[in-house]
């Protein structure tokens, strides 16, 4: 059982921050950023005691909720009639390591896109995300290692926002087949919302989601949140939209040295925020945060991003 550490008013606004800039975040989940941000446990009780005396708990919040129940009743009743619960279904395709081949990618690069995603890298890195989601969901991708399973859903998340696959498998460390993809996601289709739902709130993800695309969506998010909240006040109540404008666009060039991944990020072409000293002191301080944080890679190489953007 969590024990009740004095609520102090750093850890109270970190929860109405965190509170406002994600309405339907939990309890549950803002237990866990309390525990990760200052190393304490906080009841469920205390946080939403919090939340109530701001009033950032609303009867019409609740109401919202509560008509919500019965469509997701009738869709959960549809699937149990359609099909037996998938842990009762052995899945037709086992991987194997003829089957899915993931190519390891270690060198550097002069160039890449959204080279800013290395924010986020490092926030799944520090936070275990999406090694939580390959472990929950092994059970049903029997035969594929852990390390290609992470690697997969990585590549599920991020696809979305890169035009280059090249400069995606930088950031992934490997590159994967387009086959192995479209056979991961066709076996992922197998399974119930209900239980999809289920098993990401067991890896952290506590938001509601309608299909797959939407919990790639949600992990990405959560990565987004940690960053957000990394940067000073005033860039704490930016949106995920805001953040990709703003940081996890610019492009990039990697380097490796003395066990150091370092990013070096640069301005794109009509950067709007190229003289803002508050953007400036953001990135700055943000940076120097994920690096003194000595983040590793699974290959021990301590992810460094440069404080200062440059010119290309």
């Amino acid at each position: 059982m969590a024990k009740n550490y004095k609520l102090t008013e750093e850890i109270k606004q970190f929860i109405l921050q965190h509170k406002q800039a994600d309405p339907k975040l939990s309890c549950r989940g803002l237990e866990a950023l309390i525990r990760e941000h200052f190393h304490v446990d906080l009841s469920k009780s205390l946080i939403n005691n919090v939340i109530k005396e701001s009033n950032l708990s609303s009867p019409i919040g609740r109401r919202r909720i509560k008509e919500a129940i019965t469509p997701k009743k009738e869709i959960i009743t549809s699937l149990e009639k359609a099909a037996t619960p998938a842990k009762e279904v052995p899945l037709p395709v086992k991987f194997s390591p003829q089957s899915f081949e993931v190519k390891m990618v270690r060198q550097e690069a002069d160039f890449m896109e959204n080279g800013g995603f290395f924010f986020l890298k490092a926030a799944d890195l520090k936070l275990g995300l999406t090694l939580r989601l390959a472990e929950v969901l092994s059970d049903y991708f029997p035969g594929l290692s852990r390390q290609n399973h992470q690697a997969i859903i990585e590549a599920l998340i991020y696809t979305p926002y890169f035009k280059n696959k090249k400069s995606l498998w930088l950031l992934l460390r490997a590159e994967i087949p387009e086959e192995n993809i479209t056979q991961y996601s066709q076996q992922f289709l197998m399974l119930p919302l209900p239980q999809l739902v289920e098993l990401a709130n067991k890896a952290g993800i506590s938001s509601k989601f309608n299909d797959i695309n939407g919990l790639w969506h949600e992990a990405l998010l959560r990565l987004s949140s940690y960053i957000v909240h990394s940067f000073p006040p005033e860039y704490q109540f930016l949106d995920f939209k805001a953040m990709l404008e703003r940081f996890y666009y610019l492009p990039g060039r990697l380097e490796r040295k003395s066990g150091l991944l370092i990013i070096q990020l640069f301005y794109p072409a009509n950067f709007h925020w190229i003289s803002d000293i508050i953007w400036q002191d953001g990135f700055s301080s943000t940076a120097n945060r994920v690096n003194g944080a000595e983040i590793l890679t699974p290959e021990k190489e301590q992810i460094w991003i440069s404080p200062q953007v440059r010119f290309s």
